[in-house]
């Protein structure tokens, strides 16, 4: 569902996954691999010799996962060159990229030309705990093209626990 107000706001609420299952019915094989070592060491040349491997498929029956559930409500404002933005995502489940602790996003876009739009991004909560973006949004003409960079599990340098890196690029007409 979407909402515009005669203020300027945006707001907005979907829910993800409400009937959302996938089914795993056809050729459904269950894999189990062993390696065995033995008598290894590094005077022994012969690797092949002291590794063994098993790879065995077994058949089984099909069966269902249901994707995990998650609400998001959002809201949304442009202040002169400045879109700012800021969600609420509540997942029903501990599943996957899906928490039941809340995640709250919080952003914003500069328009500093009709080309060139930086953004920058908070998040906190859900699954992953605190994070910063950085972002850029170039428009040529009908070719867009966004890049973004994620600090994750923590917003201080030598504080997070990953990097992720965002590339995208469209035609708009």
């Amino acid at each position: 569902m979407a909402l515009q107000t005669t203020g300027g706001w945006d707001f907005g609420l979907s829910v993800d996954n409400v009937l959302g299952t996938i089914n795993w019915n056809g050729n459904v094989e269950r894999r189990e691999m062993r390696v065995t070592v033995a008598d290894l060491n590094l005077m022994n040349g012969d690797l092949n010799a002291a590794v063994a491997n098993a790879d065995t498929t077994y058949e089984t029956v099909g069966y269902s996962t249901s994707l995990p559930r998650r609400a998001r409500l959002g809201a949304a404002r442009q202040f002169g060159g400045f879109l700012v933005a800021a969600d609420y995502v509540q997942g029903f489940a501990k599943r996957g990229v899906t928490s039941t602790r809340p995640l709250f996003n919080a952003g914003t876009e500069w328009h500093l030309s009709s080309y060139f739009q930086p953004r920058l991004g908070l998040a906190t909560g859900g699954d992953r705990g605190s994070s910063a973006t950085i972002g850029l949004g170039l428009k040529l003409g009908p070719w867009r093209l966004d890049a973004a960079a994620i600090a994750r599990s923590g917003v201080t340098v030598g504080g997070s626990k990953g990097l992720g890196l965002a590339l995208g690029s469209m035609l708009q007409f």
